[in-house]
């Protein structure tokens, strides 16, 4: 985590290297079409170790920095059952070529919430920052790192997120692809996702608010959620048509940011565990609910 400008809170990172490295490698596949799934996430549960699988579906992850007797891999996307390894397993039935990790899609019923025509109000939680004066970017140099920001909801009445919004402080890449994330929270803890399918965010934006429209979306809260911004994906400076994964630096994106507002957290893996950010980040949502009568 960094902060920039005014005021700087450094994060201790623990960077590993790919050189000489054991390698997990494959494709992500859907179980049932065998299509190719693009963006899934893979980490060693709890470690800094994670990625993102590509376009058509292909990853690698070095798991030089593990433990093989104690680890574990998870492969995981919204809409599908996650795939849970033991490294110790995968190391001793894996084939000697690139393997396929097939995962199932989940069966779940709808459980919708129509807020109907009668009176209605809109709610605007989370962190309206305006100002670039405390700016932070992200804390890792890896594809899955993640930040986020508490959506606080304290309504009888459940409500439907009409769009979430991002604050740019500055911006020094032609496009970025990132995944909007939006989980369970509750005492603290950040649980499971609460979307049905991945909402995904193109950035081209230099500077300013970047906002989604989710009224489509049918997402219903009835308590404290984390709204948060996954970086999948980056993009050519000179081509952003390339679809390919590219090294790139964390200093050169920044969102706004602030202290004495809702509580931010970051992970700077896909499987990694969160911490509490120092300052609030810039994001918040607009909620709208039937007005209690």
């Amino acid at each position: 985590m960094r902060l920039y400008r005014f005021i700087y809170v450094p994060i201790a990172l623990c960077f590993w290297s790919s050189l000489s490295a054991q390698i997990i490698q494959g494709t992500t596949i859907d179980a049932k079409t065998n299509k190719a799934l693009s963006y899934v996430s893979i980490g060693i549960l709890h470690t800094n170790i994670g990625t993102v699988s590509a376009v058509d579906g292909k990853f690698k992850l070095s798991i030089s920095n593990t433990n093989i007797s104690t680890d574990t891999l998870i492969i995981s996307d919204i809409g599908y059952s996650p795939i849970i390894i033991p490294l110790s397993y995968y190391i001793k039935y894996k084939n000697s070529n690139d393997s396929n990790f097939e995962l199932e899609p989940k069966v779940e019923l709808l459980n919708e919430c129509i807020i109907g025509s009668g009176k209605t109000k809109r709610l605007i939680s989370g962190n309206t920052v305006k100002n670039g004066v405390i700016c932070v970017g992200f804390s890792s140099e890896e594809l899955g790192t993640e930040i986020g920001t508490v959506i606080k909801y304290h309504k009888k009445k459940r409500g439907k997120v009409e769009n979430v919004n991002f604050n740019i402080a500055d911006n020094k890449y032609d496009s970025l692809l990132f995944r909007v994330n939006i989980y369970n929270f509750s005492s603290g803890k950040i649980g499971k996702s609460l979307l049905k399918s991945p909402i995904y965010l193109k950035i081209k934006t230099q500077k300013g608010i970047v906002s989604v429209d989710l009224s489509d979306s049918n997402i219903y809260v009835s308590k404290d959620f984390l709204l948060s911004l996954e970086w999948i994906k980056n993009y050519s400076p000179d081509d952003a048509a390339i679809d390919e994964q590219l090294p790139y630096g964390i200093d050169k994106l920044h969102f706004c940011a602030g202290f004495l507002n809702s509580n931010s957290y970051i992970r700077p893996g896909s499987e990694s565990d969160w911490s509490k950010s120092p300052v609030g980040i810039g994001f918040w949502a607009t909620i709208q609910y039937k007005k209690h009568l």
